[in-house]
């Protein structure tokens, strides 16, 4: 009789359900990006592994929310997805530059926290900004 090894189907299984779930992350970042910026020339450098947290508050969302509306790299007001959202959030970190009319170059890194089943971007913060 020949013996099936769990182990490694479980942590195939485990390593393809995180695979899809980052990309779905990266997916609905992107989404956001292309209908929230102001400016459409948008070069990716990286994306953070996907992760979850517990820490972040309702309070927290809400000064995020209010620190954002202040961006002048966003269309004005920022439209977030609505529903409610769990206590569990995955976040993923981006760094991206983008390009104004000028050729002047920004880099951007940004935290973008998500609902816990991958469906909309809840609120993000911004990391730090660099011009090049």
């Amino acid at each position: 009789m020949k013996r099936i090894r769990i182990i490694p189907l479980l942590l195939a299984a485990a390593l393809f359900v995180g695979c899809g779930q980052q990309h779905s992350a990266k997916e609905i970042v992107n989404s956001f990006l292309d209908g929230q910026l102001t400016k459409k020339d948008l070069s990716i450098k990286g994306f953070s592994k996907l992760d979850s947290t517990v820490y972040i508050t309702d309070s927290m969302i809400k000064v995020m929310r209010d620190d954002a509306s202040k961006n002048p790299i966003f269309v004005q007001p920022i439209h977030y997805a609505p529903g409610k959202y769990t206590n569990q959030l995955k976040f993923l970190r981006i760094t991206y530059v983008l390009t104004d009319n000028s050729g002047n170059k920004t880099e951007y890194k940004q935290t973008y926290y998500l609902d816990n089943s991958l469906t909309r971007v809840i609120c993000f913060k911004q990391d730090g900004e660099k011009k090049m």
